[in-house]
């Protein structure tokens, strides 16, 4: 072997994560609610994919994005509650 293809034995060659072949597969799992162990299964059943639970979940928080979480809106206080007077403690009122 010459010198560059032992280098190149050693170097990290991939361009791109393992599971972005499977990229639509996960995104329809993760859409449809389903678990990371099951998605885990379903590669290693389906595609022959052997990967680590935390592979799955990086790969998901990165490439996949789920509905934006938006928080409902505040309700603004109506005229009447702006209107109710505050009651006030008589603890110290003689």
């Amino acid at each position: 072997m010459t010198d560059k293809k032992i280098l190149e034995k050693y170097t990290n060659t991939k361009s791109q994560p393992t599971l972005l072949p499977y990229i639509d597969d996960i995104k329809f799992l993760v859409d449809n609610n389903a678990s990371q162990q099951s998605i885990l299964d379903f590669l290693q059943t389906e595609k022959n994919i052997t990967v680590c639970k935390s592979t799955v979940s990086v790969f998901i928080k990165k490439h996949i994005n789920k509905k934006p979480f938006t928080p409902k809106e505040k309700k603004s206080p109506t005229d009447s509650e702006e209107k109710k007077p505050k009651l006030r403690s008589s603890v110290f009122d003689d």
